[in-house]
């Protein structure tokens, strides 16, 4: 389905960029990030997809709740293969399924319940994996200019696809 096989496509985008990071370059914090670094974004996509996907065994998702596993944003290894696992994963999903998307607004605590499917919360992280992917490549070009990230490394596909019709 196209919705699993872009997420595998962008979270590849990932993990080959983790595979040319040395540990340091990977988990060090950069001024230009806040303080984060790569592997903080990284972690924090992953945990998103691993709790939509956990979602699918009780019909429920709610990021708020992730892990924040510190060996994801430390250990390149980790993360790689934490991403092989993400894909492997969405590759074997067939249907979409309704879910519960559960979440708060502000530090009131006070928690919303929002009806929601697999593919809607599916789409939506295919998003929020480009929008950090586009702050990534902000920390590699700043940190690691030797480094060579493909154009369309953190660019919208919509963008993508309005920049090739304007060069037609």
């Amino acid at each position: 389905m196209l919705l699993q096989q872009s997420s595998v496509n962008t979270l590849e985008q990932l993990r080959d960029l983790v595979c040319q990071l040395t540990e340091a370059e990977y988990k060090s914090p950069l001024r230009v990030l806040s303080g984060s670094s790569i592997g903080k974004h990284l972690r924090h996509v992953v945990e998103f997809y691993q709790c939509l996907l956990d979602g699918l065994q009780t019909g429920s998702v709610n990021y708020e709740k992730r892990p924040r596993n510190l060996r994801l944003e430390t250990e390149p290894e980790v993360a790689q293969q934490a991403i092989a696992s993400l894909g492997g994963r969405l590759a074997a999903l067939e249907q979409d399924v309704a879910l519960t998307l559960h979440m708060t607004l502000d530090d009131s605590a006070l928690g919303i319940a929002i009806p929601t499917t697999f593919y809607r919360e599916l789409a939506y992280n295919i998003e929020h994996c480009v929008h950090h992917l586009a702050l990534v490549r902000i920390g590699v070009e700043a940190s690691c200019p030797h480094l060579r990230l493909p154009e369309t490394f953190g660019v919208a596909y919509s963008t993508t696809r309005y920049q090739k019709s304007m060069s037609k």
